[in-house]
């Protein structure tokens, strides 16, 4: 198994601060509860609709960033 998306650890972080079980996540979400778990020990990984969805429900915002620049070397 590996580790979960930063995203993912983030957000299961902001989820269990504010005291949401994975039940409550799941019927917020409609995905079963297995399902998250598997997103959250890193098995596997939403798609970015998810993980905007799974965003809103914990009050944040997916916000993407341009990378920075890359310099010749």
């Amino acid at each position: 198994m590996s580790a979960p998306h930063p995203l993912i650890a983030e957000l299961r972080t902001l989820r269990t601060e504010r005291g949401l079980s994975i039940n409550a996540l799941s019927r917020a979400l409609g995905y079963a509860a297995p399902t998250i778990q598997s997103w959250e020990a890193g098995r596997t990984v939403p798609n970015l609709d998810v993980l905007t969805d799974y965003a809103t429900v914990m009050g944040v915002r997916v916000v993407l960033e341009p990378a920075a620049e890359r310099t010749a070397a």
